[in-house]
């Protein structure tokens, strides 16, 4: 949850400013996720058992960065390698 710290330090209410960058990063999270998604679905399903980035257990929010920066790494290298000429 978003709380301000007043001038005397006190915890207070978000300011609206803080609001509407809260909700930008929420938004910016989940268009990347939805661009995960997507590749994982254009041919890459196995990537995440391949790599062992899925299994039967409930991962945690560190687990799932991991995932993240790995799908990221391997989207970054297809794209490089569909540029080339």
């Amino acid at each position: 949850m978003l709380h301000s710290v007043g001038p005397k330090g006190e915890a207070g209410p978000p300011t609206e400013l803080e609001c509407l960058r809260a909700v930008e990063a929420a938004y910016d999270r989940a268009i990347a996720d939805a661009e995960r998604f997507r590749w994982l679905l254009a041919g890459n399903g196995y990537f995440m058992e391949e790599n062992s980035l899925c299994g039967p257990w409930k991962p945690d929010e560190r687990e799932m960065d991991h995932a993240r920066a790995a799908i990221d790494k391997a989207m970054a290298r297809d794209k490089e390698a569909h540029a080339r000429p």
